[in-house]
């Protein structure tokens, strides 16, 4: 079995203060089935604030974790990290609330869960993961820098213009406690195996290049060497304006396995994660050194409902008052299950004692699913639309949070729209087709596939807008393509998330690009392949993209309100939303825009209408 040798440490480099905090957990005793917790922070506004965010952040996202773990399902870890993050961020946001002077503080964050010879981590901002094995190395986690999103946009192969406004290691995801724009949780563990180097640290270490940071770690034999070696490289470089560093070094090695015993899971105080931070003005080895390493013990102290830090530095860390925690509220599209109460956290941890049962994660508080029945129009000619949903009046928030990386989803805005409805389906072959045929337009080849059953594609914006007038003689409604702010409302089906489902994509969810869809990858899937959201909509994450009535516009500065359709800007190109077969589901969130010149006739482009009710 796979055993670990987990060594930190940090330096103050050019500040005058250390803002970084880091935490090691040992949430199992025993040589044979070694489990710890690591998280670093690096913390930001300022000397006070900085430390206190990077130190509350790492508490509360161990005390979560120490909550809910052990577990006797892995598959419940990513989300037990996920919710970890939030409650990090929840606390930065209740302490703010309390302490006025703290507004602006914040700090990157990333942690590493290690059981059973596997790695989970949670990371948010551009702190590091990395992973040296054979003398190469891999940065795990992702980089939620502007540079970091500028080489995630190259690698898929998309070119983006550079903004010359907005620097390389410009912060695009942290925990402020605002929202949080981007969350990397590995979603399956990573295999660790005999003699890998895992690297945890903020983003002083990148002083050194990573041929550097391999070099170090391969002169070293133990983890504490691996942390000295690279922290030492670090103050060589004599960088004038050196950041704080914090490093962590997990060394991976065989153990032989005893005889089976019972895991005894240790929670009390022989046992609590240290958190380590550096505050010290009086180092006696000057700013760029290594300094004397001050270990500060923070306590979390639960008096009256605060929270106070208590640290063995000469220079304490002022005490500041910590609401106590509840839990984050997500509303989800799983209207079937009724909305459970929310988890009540332990204040203090439990008695040591063996574990035998995981304790329950805390469900997202659900809304009612809206029943309607969907209904069609009659057409002149004995002939009937297409089956529409009815969406309920209401307003929502449009587009993505202001540390989202893709600017022309931001700013987020809130829309209020009437009641409308839209069709249920993306519009088939079939039914263009009796439309094409009455007003004599060629109809687009449709491969041998079902008229009936398959979305029709290769439709210009003014041919599917053509169609929705036509629906509007004929049924003396009116028709038209849904406008980017209706398209949007409709797929979020009252939620919040990236998908009406949940955060991630998943699996058998969608059709699009490593979604785990069954059909073929090269062409659309029959309508209502897979389930609908909550307001009865299916396929509005992939299969087809759909055209909206939108004209592009770069962003939502001065987009409309009222949820009708923006006719300024670039009117040759017009938006389509929802991703299709040939996206990734990256690329078919709720948010996602693209544009399209307006004559464009693809094989992953189709459309659905709505109607004023």
């Amino acid at each position: 079995m796979l055993s670990y040798d987990i060594a930190g440490d940090q330096i103050d480099g050019a500040r005058d203060y250390q803002e970084d905090a880091f935490l090691v957990t040992h949430l199992s005793n025993e040589e044979e089935n070694q489990q710890a917790l690591i998280v670093v922070a690096d913390g930001m506004g300022g000397h006070a604030a900085g430390n206190v965010a990077s130190n509350m952040a790492v508490q509360a996202f161990n005390k979560h974790v120490s909550s809910n773990y052990p577990v006797s399902d892995p598959s419940l870890i990513p989300e037990i990290l996920r919710a970890s993050v939030n409650k990090s961020n929840h606390a930065l946001s209740e302490t703010v609330k309390e302490t006025a002077a703290l507004a602006g503080m914040g700090c990157t964050m990333v942690a590493v869960l290690l059981a059973d010879g596997k790695l989970w981590w949670a990371s948010v901002g551009d702190s590091h993961l990395y992973l040296i094995r054979e003398g190469q190395i891999t940065k795990l986690n992702a980089d939620h820098s502007y540079g970091g999103f500028l080489d995630r946009m190259a690698a898929e192969g998309k070119h983006m213009e550079v903004d010359p406004s907005l620097s390389r290691n410009m912060l695009m995801s942290a925990l402020t406690g605002g929202e949080i724009a981007e969350i990397d949780v590995s979603l399956e563990p990573y295999v660790l195996q005999p003699n890998d180097s895992l690297i945890i640290c903020s983003d002083g270490l990148d002083t050194l290049v990573r041929d550097d940071i391999v070099k170090q770690s391969g002169w070293a034999p133990d983890a504490k060497g691996t942390t000295a070696a690279l922290l030492k490289a670090v103050v060589d470089a004599e960088r004038p304006r050196q950041d704080n560093t914090t490093v962590v070094n997990i060394r991976t090695s065989l153990v032989e396995p005893k005889t089976a015993t019972q895991t005894n899971y240790d929670y009390g105080s022989d046992t609590q994660g240290e958190v380590v931070s550096t505050d010290d003005d009086d180092s006696d080895s000057g700013k760029g050194g290594m300094g004397k390493f001050i270990a500060i013990v923070v306590v979390l102290a639960i008096i009256g409902g605060g929270a106070y830090f208590f640290t063995q530095s000469k220079k304490p860390v002022p005490a500041m008052p910590v609401a106590e925690e509840s839990a984050v509220e997500e509303t989800t599209a799983e209207p079937e299950e009724p909305a459970e109460p929310e988890e009540q956290v332990a204040t203090k941890p439990e008695p040591t004692k063996a574990v035998t049962e995981a304790k329950p994660v805390a469900k997202p508080v659900q809304k009612k699913k809206h029943f309607v029945k969907p209904f069609t129009d009659e057409l002149k000619g004995n002939l009937r639309g297409p089956i529409m949903q009815t969406i309920p009046a209401g307003e929502f928030m449009m587009g993505a949070g202001s540390l989202s990386t893709r600017l022309d989803e931001r700013p987020r805005h809130k829309v209020t729209l009437p009641e409308f409805a839209m069709s249920q389906h993306e519009i088939t072959y079939a039914q263009y087709e009796i439309f094409a045929k009455a007003m004599g337009k060629s109809t687009p080849s449709r491969s041998g596939v079902n008229p009936k059953t398959y979305p029709v594609v290769e439709v210009s914006w003014q041919d599917a807008q053509d169609y929705a007038a036509w629906l509007s003689r004929k049924s003396g409604k009116k028709y038209s393509l849904p406008t980017e702010a209706q398209w949007e409302y409709a797929a979020r089906a009252g939620t919040t998330q990236d998908f009406w489902w949940g955060r991630d994509i998943g699996q058998g969810n969608a059709h699009c690009q490593g979604c785990g869809s069954p059909a073929a990858m090269r062409k659309a899937a029959p309508i209502g392949s897979f389930a609908p959201n909550a307001w009865g909509l299916h396929d509005t994450t992939g299969n087809v993209a759909e055209w909206t009535l939108d004209c592009f516009n770069k962003n939502y500065d001065g987009a409309p309100s009222d949820g009708s359709a923006w006719q300024d800007g670039d009117c040759s190109k017009r938006v389509v939303r929802g991703g299709s077969f040939s996206n990734t589901g990256a690329s078919s969130t709720n948010t996602r825009r693209e544009k399209y010149p307006a004559g464009s006739k693809l094989t992953h482009l189709g459309f659905r209408v709505v109607r004023e009710k």
